[in-house]
């Protein structure tokens, strides 16, 4: 088993079948996971039972709120994610943790690669516990003991911001096809494409209004203080004027979206890549005209709960 870590984060293991891995070797995974927070498998041969197993190594299966009708009948929560080359829309394409807006969200997401386009389709990390403690000591100290306000609602619009009906937010910004103008804005508010609610299960829309959270989250495993602030989902902090709040916000955003700590993932057919939704943000990007088949699942990590990371 070869580990080849990459700077400024991101790692990817070769030469093991991590179905079959030793205890040995899932300590090696778990720390690995930890310390470079984005692991990629290469060259798996894994079913959907399979898909389970090694999700288990990590914690407990989390029990999807977003009912999509869309993978194994079998297997509730593993998740297709197909993009065809008809889609217009680009899911995921912006900056975001997953299910933010929700309290119990998921600690680890992990996908696994069946069919993947020629060209374009990677996805990019930035890494909000090396982007906290580049903050200048004035910022940190406004976020240590601020608390934000998330929820669906940020990126409804903004998703849909145009670049050839393609880009999400995410995506244009990546791009440097953010800059738009009131009027366009207007309009992109108008023609927003809104995520179909039916999709959502009753406790998922019951769990969706303003959820608190901390700004900042100590990880319960390395003990490091992480931004807990995504530009999909965050749209305020309590007891803040609301003008001072959104300058705040806007100030964080533009810091995680211009930061340098981000990590490019390549994808290729059958790699199983899994990363650490407490210390990372991420984003899809375009592909060319070919399919996109992914299968998804989400872990929780236990201790999350016991030690109340999120809020308090």
């Amino acid at each position: 088993m070869k580990i080849h870590a990459f700077k400024p984060f991101g790692a990817i293991i070769s030469g093991v079948d991590v179905k079959h891995a030793t205890p040995e070797q899932i300590e090696q995974f778990k720390q690995a996971l930890w310390d470079h927070k984005v692991l990629s498998f290469t060259d798996q041969n894994l079913n959907f039972d399979d898909m389970e197993s090694v999700a288990k190594i990590f914690g407990n299966i989390y029990d999807h709120p977003i009912d999509t009708k869309k993978g194994p009948s079998t297997h509730k929560n593993i998740q297709l994610i197909e993009r065809e080359k008809t889609d217009d829309f680009l899911f995921g394409g912006y900056w975001h943790s997953d299910h933010a807006c929700i309290y119990k969200r998921p600690s680890y997401t992990m996908l696994f690669s069946i069919t993947i386009p020629k060209e374009g389709g990677e996805t990019y990390f930035i890494d909000n516990q090396q982007m906290y403690d580049s903050l200048p000591k004035i910022i940190q100290e406004q976020l240590d003991n601020a608390t934000t306000t998330n929820f669906w609602v940020r990126n409804t619009f903004e998703q849909a911001m145009k670049s050839n009906g393609k880009l999400g937010f995410g995506a244009s910004l990546l791009y440097n096809k953010n800059n738009y103008n009131d009027e366009e804005i207007e309009q992109v508010k108008h023609n927003v494409k809104i995520i179909n609610f039916n999709q959502f299960n009753e406790d998922f829309k019951n769990k969706t209004s303003l959820v608190k959270q901390h700004a900042v989250l100590t990880h319960p495993r390395t003990n490091k203080k992480c931004l807990n602030i995504t530009p999909a989902m965050s749209v305020g902090f309590e007891d803040m004027d609301s003008i001072e709040s959104e300058k705040l916000m806007q100030t964080i955003f533009s810091l995680q979206i211009n930061s340098d700590l981000k990590y490019k993932l390549n994808w290729n057919k059958n790699m199983l890549t899994i990363w650490d939704n407490r210390q990372l943000l991420h984003v899809a990007t375009p592909s060319s005209d070919e399919p996109r088949i992914i299968y998804r699942v989400m872990i929780n990590d236990p201790i999350d709960l016991e030690k109340n990371i999120y809020y308090n």
